[in-house]
């Protein structure tokens, strides 16, 4: 019985060394991880390129001559004008020899115009670059038939009449002209077939300097088919044809009947 009671209290003291069954068992508590916000690379931005610039186009020059068809004379103050393409505007001028270049041209095919006020026009076709002179041979308009005007005199402000007469071969055959600007506007100083020998018609310009009477020089220019202009010496030195007197200077204009 003695033993018995020592086992007893041999396990019970165990059991209490060890805690006994009525302890509470503290469970550790779980930490939540702070999310983390993932980063986000930035990329290095790529520079723009520097773009490569076009270069200009190379530029050429077309240079040429223009002379009247029937006597082969230069033709100063011909208008060469380019009408298509991409040199359309582009213009020269010939100057007292009949040459002309047009300048700043891009390679390309393109009609080039040729207009002189006496002349008929002309239009040719050429591409450059190229090597060759593009020349033009302008075949003078007809001027046949009667034309009228008046001639001013200078120092006056009353206009004289004039008229002349052009043949079917460009040749002036015939001049009347006003004495002077206080006199008759009417008087004869030429007629038909009085002026030897007739002025031809040569570039749209003709000059008649051996008129009878009181004409030294009559000057004129074509500027188109139906309109002329120019100037007149008249010379009434020693001459009795009151109220003109001395030497002076007309222009004129006139115009196709």
């Amino acid at each position: 019985m003695l033993m018995r009671s020592f086992v007893v209290l041999v396990i019970a003291g165990t059991f209490a060394a060890c805690g006994g069954g009525s302890g509470t068992t503290t469970s550790a508590t779980p930490t939540t991880p702070t999310p983390t916000t993932p980063t986000t690379a930035v990329p290095t931005p790529t520079p723009t390129p520097t773009p490569t610039p076009t270069p200009p186009p190379t530029l050429y020059a077309l240079s040429g001559r223009v002379v009247d068809a029937a006597t082969s004379a230069p033709i100063a103050g011909a208008t060469l004008s380019v009408v298509d393409g991409v040199n359309t505007g582009k213009t020269a001028t010939t100057d007292a020899a009949g040459n002309y270049t047009i300048a700043g041209l891009q390679a390309s095919g393109f009609s080039v115009n040729a207009t002189a006020g006496a002349f008929l026009p002309s239009i040719k076709g050429v591409g450059v670059p190229t090597g060759d002179a593009l020349n033009f041979s302008l075949t003078q308009r007809n001027f046949a038939g009667t034309w009228r005007g008046t001639a001013q005199q200078t120092g006056s402000t009353q206009p004289v009449a004039i008229s002349f007469t052009v043949s079917a071969a460009n040749t002036v055959t015939s001049l009347l002209v006003g004495i002077c600007a206080n006199g008759p506007t009417a008087s004869v100083v030429s007629t038909t077939n009085t002026i030897p020998p007739p002025p031809p018609i040569i570039g749209g310009r003709f000059t008649l300097t051996s008129s009878p009477f009181y004409v030294r020089s009559f000057v004129g220019t074509f500027t188109s088919e139906t309109s002329a202009s120019g100037n007149s010496d008249m010379d009434f030195t020693g001459r009795n044809v009151a109220p003109c007197s001395g030497t002076y200077t007309r222009t004129w204009t006139a115009t196709k009947q």
